[in-house]
């Protein structure tokens, strides 16, 4: 089995929304791009854009259309969670059977709005998931039903979030390292945008 970068195991119907791609032409491949990128860094009127899309070349199966955005967005969005390279993206989508030329526009377009689509990731989980302020403890474990585990040390960590959630957390020691691992990575990667 293939293993993709995008997504750990695409469905079925992801080939098949993917494919349709083959049988459109290069500009409409890419009028498309343009439209799924706009609405997922932008929020641009995804609806009136594809109105207008779907009057300009008189397309009467608008199922397909439909079918084959759905696909695109799905591809897009995984691409963007997993920071994926152009050469990343146009060997997924070979993967998935778009031919050749098809992805060449897509990674094309993949580049030209890269860095709009990674700074609307960024901002919405920023402003969806904002820390406020983080209290923190260390402990050693005292006292047990389980005698391996007593010396074990741990830390307790409380997050304030802007809503006004208090997320209390308690780590041991190898899982506050692999946290505060993911959090210099995380803060790396916003670093590298600004």
């Amino acid at each position: 089995m293939q293993r993709f970068r995008f997504v750990e195991e695409p469905e079925d119907q992801v080939f098949a929304d993917m494919q349709t791609l083959n049988g459109m032409d290069g500009e409409d491949v890419g009028n498309l791009c343009d439209i799924v990128m706009d609405f997922l860094a932008e929020g641009k009127d995804l609806m009136g854009a594809v109105g207008n899309f779907i009057g300009e070349r008189g397309i009467k199966n608008t199922a397909s259309l439909k079918n084959t955005l759905r696909g695109l967005i799905f591809f897009i969005k995984g691409c963007v969670k997993a920071h994926l390279t152009q050469d990343q993206v146009k060997e997924d989508l070979q993967k998935l059977g778009v031919r050749e030329d098809k992805s060449s526009v897509i990674v094309g377009k993949w580049n030209s709005h890269f860095v709009e689509l990674v700074r609307a990731v960024i901002g919405q989980s920023l402003t969806v998931n904002e820390l406020i302020d983080m209290d923190w403890s260390f402990g050693v474990t005292a006292s047990n039903s389980e005698l391996g585990s007593v010396g074990s040390t741990f830390l307790q960590l409380k997050l304030s979030l802007e809503q006004g959630q208090k997320i209390p957390m308690e780590l041991s020691l190898p899982q506050f390292y692999a946290f505060l691992k993911e959090m210099e990575r995380a803060k790396a990667c916003l670093d590298s945008f600004t």
